[in-house]
């Protein structure tokens, strides 16, 4: 059910759903003047500045999504890629081994991705702790999500053999998906924060975080799938630790780059976010994407 507090209406969720009259108009009550005076010419100025960003700051963040969605993307590619200069048996691994865990990792985006409106919703109510709790119940989903998903590339040997894969490729593409499970973590632990900071129209840091990810992806297979620099070569299993490295500094490279706008929703734990209701009523929304 909902309740009321006194800046707005809470939903079920936990999420201000109605703020009150009152905390709608600041810069009236600010400025000590009347809100039924000044309400047309604050509404009037509110829409031509929401249009006027929307039009001239709407293709550049829609630019600046699509390039980390594809710098994401090719984390695989450039493993795939790679490997393939390598040996077919291997690249037969690492393609296998990359679709198993793609597979996980796609539920658990399409998942947390239910996280979008509930920030945006509470960011554009200008709600902080509506914010603050719903980046913390998504980083805590992230974390159950990539715990079970993980758990799940254990048994990648039956279910490569159930789906009639070559023999020879079952070795390495178990080994990749092995090595690539804990990495599950990170990348939705970024997906909730990239998420977040985009309903906050913030993207730049995910983009650079992304870029950097795939630059240090690529030198790392160099190294670890020919075995450069005294490394040993180590095939589709090289990969795989190179895109788990990548990952984590990808996450971690994020939470440096945002801090100053995660700081205020991240520095202290809400004790709401730990509530088993809102977190159950994320999943409802999450589970159909």
């Amino acid at each position: 059910g909902s309740r009321t507090t006194t800046d707005c209406t809470i939903g079920p969720l936990g999420f201000c759903t109605q703020p009150r009259k009152d905390t709608q108009r600041p810069s009236a009550l600010m400025a000590g003047l009347s809100p039924m005076r000044t309400s047309g010419l604050d509404e009037s100025l509110t829409n031509v500045v929401v249009v006027s960003l929307t039009r001239e700051l709407g293709p550049v963040l829609a630019a600046l999504m699509v390039a980390t969605q594809v710098g994401l993307m090719l984390l695989g590619t450039i493993d795939t890629i790679t490997v393939g200069h390598f040996s077919n048996v291997e690249l037969a691994g690492a393609t296998l081994g990359n679709l198993y865990v793609a597979g996980l990792m796609m539920f658990g985006m399409g998942t947390l991705w239910a996280l979008d409106p509930i920030i945006a919703q509470a960011f554009g109510a200008r709600e902080d702790e509506s914010i603050a709790r719903g980046l913390q119940r998504g980083l805590l989903l992230a974390t159950g999500l990539g715990v079970v998903l993980g758990l799940l590339c254990i048994p990648a040997v039956p279910v490569f053999h159930a789906l009639h894969q070559p023999a020879e490729a079952i070795p390495s593409a178990a080994r990749f998906a092995w090595i690539s499970a804990p990495s599950l973590l990170p990348i939705f632990w970024f997906i909730v924060l990239r998420q977040s900071l985009q309903s906050m129209r913030i993207t730049t840091p995910t983009l650079l975080a992304v870029l950097a990810a795939n630059v240090l992806n690529l030198g790392l297979d160099l190294v670890l799938v020919f075995g450069h620099l005294g490394a040993p070569a180590m095939g589709a299993a090289g990969a795989a630790i190179a895109s788990a490295v990548a990952r984590l500094v990808m996450v971690v490279l994020l939470v440096v780059l945002a801090w100053p706008a995660l700081a205020p929703y991240l520095a202290r734990l809400r004790r709401e976010a730990l509530e088993p209701g809102p977190l159950f009523g994320i999943l409802r929304l999450g589970l159909p994407i």
